[in-house]
């Protein structure tokens, strides 16, 4: 579960396809082509604050964090680094080898370092 807010959104695995379904509001989420699954999933926290005066959250996806990447049922720990404002971003294992993500759709959750305590990741090992 990221652990936003708003929408309660989670993931759940199938092992039959190898696939993660999003959830939302308390049921599947879906849009006019059928339930959104997706073989990879980032957690990419980032720190963050609000733009001076204003409710708006400036997310700073430029400097250096940690996060999870889960993939066929295993989650492991990640570091990710930017290539620049406009450029690619890389994900680390921990002994600092880039990731190569599995063929498949990708959803990267943006979250916050002040909201780790609210992410979950639940599995069988």
């Amino acid at each position: 579960m990221p652990g936003y807010k708003m929408n309660n959104p989670w993931f759940e695995y199938h092992e039959d396809d190898g696939l993660y379904y999003r959830y939302q509001y308390g049921k599947l989420h879906e849009d006019s082509q059928g339930p959104l699954a997706v073989k990879n999933i980032i957690i990419q926290y980032c720190q963050s604050g609000y733009y001076a005066t204003t409710p708006y959250l400036n997310i700073n996806v430029h400097t250096d964090e940690w996060g999870y990447y889960i993939s066929e049922g295993k989650a492991i720990p990640i570091h990710w680094s930017k290539d620049g404002e406009y450029g690619v971003t890389h994900y680390y294992d921990t002994q600092g080898q880039e990731i190569f993500l599995n063929p498949g759709k990708t959803w990267v959750c943006v979250i916050s370092t002040k909201d780790t305590a609210r992410t979950e990741i639940h599995g069988k090992e």
